[in-house]
């Protein structure tokens, strides 16, 4: 005899199932199986399908994870929009802003170019003044200090672009879109 619920064979003078607990009723054909227990699915045959599986699951759950995360706020910076825009203009070319929202090795690259100009432009300032013969040459010198400042300053301005729209991201990859 074959219990109807899970299919196991059952003794005859069993009332009740051993694997699931059921009831059996003996004046049923106890010939044939009522049930069979389901079998795999034809596309997760082997282990190695099953694992494969397995990974899929788990990958779905890191991806609900992070959906998760940026439907909760997580992914925004807690840097304030407000400040880091004030920095880029008032404090741009000395990268600030980059400083403020943890860059900082961006923010060393800005500022070395802003003491780069600086540097040059003062030794090159000091010569057309104290020496009037070598004047063409420190203008010449002049006008390669500048290469560094427009880098910087063009680099600031799309900074400060980008913080305003809000597309801005932090030193751990968050968006700055708070203004507070």
């Amino acid at each position: 005899m074959y219990c109807r619920k899970c299919g196991n064979k059952v003794p005859d003078n069993s009332k009740f199932c051993d694997s699931c607990g059921a009831a059996v009723n003996a004046n049923l054909s106890s010939s044939v199986p009522a049930a069979t227990p389901p079998a795999r699915p034809s596309a997760y045959q082997s282990e190695s399908d099953i694992a494969r599986a397995g990974a899929e699951v788990t990958r779905a759950k890191v991806n609900l994870a992070s959906a998760a995360a940026y439907a909760t706020g997580s992914d925004i910076s807690p840097k304030s929009r407000l400040a880091a825009t004030l920095l880029a203009v008032f404090l741009g070319a000395f990268g600030a802003h980059r400083f403020y929202l943890g860059k900082y090795g961006s923010a060393a690259g800005m500022l070395v170019l802003t003491i780069l100009y600086f540097v040059i432009a003062g030794v090159t300032g000091t010569g057309i003044m104290f020496q009037p013969n070598l004047a063409m040459m420190n203008l010449w010198a002049l006008g390669f200090a500048l290469i560094p400042l427009m880098i910087v300053s063009i680099w600031a301005f799309v900074d400060f672009i980008v913080v305003v729209s809000g597309h801005m991201k932090d030193g751990k990859g968050r968006r700055v879109k708070k203004w507070r």
